[in-house]
């Protein structure tokens, strides 16, 4: 019996908030914050101010790196969210 809810918990998590944890984890432990907007230019080519993704330290590199290390087994290789062959992959005849 799978129960994803189990291991995710119960709450519900926007897919931004999934992608900004997964980037964390891959930037070594430094969070930014999502944005949409990286610069705003005029007609006249002037720049206007835009929000800065804040980057800053959240989790230490060892602790980033472990929780990389752990899902890479989990979703790679022999575990159970493991990808399936690529024989299994394949639509059609052989």
């Amino acid at each position: 019996d799978h129960s994803p809810s189990f291991a995710h918990g119960s709450v519900y998590v926007s897919l931004l908030s999934m992608a900004t944890a997964y980037s964390t984890l891959a930037a070594r432990g430094r969070y930014c914050k999502p944005i949409a907007i990286t610069s705003i230019t005029n007609g006249a080519g002037g720049h206007f101010p835009v929000e800065s993704a804040s980057c800053h330290r959240v989790l230490s590199t060892g602790v980033a790196d472990a929780a990389t290390y752990v899902r890479k087994g989990v979703l790679g290789g022999s575990g159970t969210a493991s990808p399936p062959s690529s024989a299994a992959m394949r639509i059609g005849p052989a």
